[in-house]
């Protein structure tokens, strides 16, 4: 529900603010500064808001000015609350670190659980849930006492005290016995064991805790709004989705399509949705163009970049209704308002991402795009939520690619295309086009970063 009760598909934008401050500017770097075109605050917040209503937005995402909470139109809040505590490598068993989510939740909820126009909370932003990394952490430091004694009960119990069945999975180095765990351990997955169950074991029940600490300091101040999850960095542990279930009421996602004309995979939401049982909200997505006025190289090869600013639109479009026609997505956020600096961010990244150039002019075919859009007719036009598929052998009638197409999957048809997958929880999406005498395949999977 919206401010005025009515349900809404939340189309928002993530940092709506003002750039870069008078003081820190530099005219060397160039960035958005809203200083230079309008007179004060007030002027610039006026323009925005206007802005935005014209071109269909209705929600202040994540990072927007705190200046704008109290103009009417809806917003959210990110937290931060793991993130400031090191989760996932802190002793978030212990309860000091209980007490530090309770004293952030209190800080950072009370003042707003009466706000009409708060839709809700982002625990954090793309934390890092790289499992085996967080298993071998807490293996290796013992002095997060709390946290390193969950695992080894935890190991403990699945292997019934018995170290051997223990080394059947793992090569546990110098240590051949529980009580070697005490100190700090080195393990080895082995080839062909079931080690990552128990990986995944622990994350689960690791997860779990963080998701029931944020629920709980939360809602002890705030029972009014949303926990609108963590906002997972497009690629999520389904160990950790599981783990969110009974603590978030919507599960949040970074996901920019996987396709230059803005298709998504399918299998990415609709498994998260399974894993989790939540409505799901898109907290990032994007287009970037080669083709724009505040001179971004776009660097790095993270994210869909096209030509022209008028691919961009086009991608913007496609992959905004393909979310809204989902029955169980109930919003998405552009991420951002303006253009990265010309020569990049802090961490170096510098992306055509505005719906306006550092020099406030906005990018009139995306915004015209949005404008464009009847989202309330579209969303949930399309079967969503349960997607149930028989058991056994599927039959699949591929479809012929006609002029165009051939073994470039970006060119096919991805909804007539796509193979059913006959698990219940699937990472990947398969593809399949004929072009004359031949058969193409393609694959599209979720991919498992290594950490950092």
């Amino acid at each position: 529900m919206g401010p005025d009760n009515r349900r809404f598909f939340s189309l928002g934008v993530n940092a709506v603010d003002q750039g870069v401050p008078r003081e820190a500017y530099r005219k060397n770097s160039p960035a958005y500064a809203a200083f230079r075109v309008y007179a004060d605050d007030a002027a610039w917040g006026e323009s925005t808001l206007r802005r935005l209503d014209e071109w269909g937005f209705n929600t202040l995402g994540a990072w927007s000015s705190e200046k704008l909470w109290n103009s009417g139109m809806a917003y959210t809040i990110e937290l931060d609350i793991g993130s400031s505590l090191a989760v996932p490598y802190c002793d978030l068993f212990s309860p000091q670190v209980a007490r530090r989510f309770d004293e952030m939740a209190r800080e950072k909820t009370g003042s707003h659980r009466d706000d009409r126009n708060l839709l809700g909370y982002f625990s954090d932003n793309e934390l890092g849930w790289w499992s085996d990394s967080i298993f071998l952490y807490f293996l290796e430091h013992t002095e997060h006492v709390h946290t390193h004694a969950a695992l080894v009960r935890l190991l403990r119990q699945r292997y019934a005290g018995d170290f051997r069945k223990l080394q059947r999975d793992f090569d546990t180095g110098e240590a051949q016995g529980f009580a070697d765990l005490e100190r700090p351990a080195r393990f080895l997955l082995r080839p062909y064991g079931h080690g990552m169950e128990c990986v995944d074991g622990f994350l689960y029940e690791f997860a779990r805790r963080y998701y029931r600490l944020v629920h709980d300091a939360v809602r002890r101040y705030d029972r009014n709004h949303l926990i609108l999850g963590d906002r997972y960095i497009q690629w999520y542990s389904a160990a950790v989705a599981r783990a969110s279930r009974g603590y978030v009421d919507v599960i949040s996602t970074n996901d920019g399509a996987d396709w230059s004309d803005g298709s998504n995979a399918g299998f990415f939401l609709e498994t998260l949705h399974r894993l989790t049982g939540r409505p799901i909200l898109v907290s990032e997505f994007y287009f970037c163009a080669t083709e724009n006025r505040s001179g971004n190289r776009n660097s790095g090869g993270h994210f869909v970049t096209v030509r022209s600013q008028d691919e961009r639109a086009a991608g913007f479009s496609h992959n905004t209704v393909e979310l809204a026609r989902s029955a169980f997505v109930v919003g998405a956020h552009w991420f951002q308002y303006h253009d990265e600096p010309t020569r990049g961010r802090a961490d170096g990244e510098d992306y055509n991402m505005g719906l306006v150039d550092i020099r406030d002019r906005p990018y009139s075919e995306l915004t015209g795009a949005a404008a464009a859009l009847d989202l309330e007719r579209v969303h949930g036009g399309a079967a969503g939520g349960k997607i149930d598929r028989p058991g056994g052998v599927v039959q699949v009638r591929v479809p012929a690619v006609c002029e165009s197409g051939g073994a470039d999957p970006a060119q096919w048809d991805k909804g007539r295309s796509r193979i059913p997958a006959e698990t219940g929880f699937p990472l990947a999406d398969l593809y399949a086009q004929w072009s004359g005498d031949r058969l193409y395949l393609a694959l599209n999977a979720m991919h498992y970063p290594a950490a950092a």
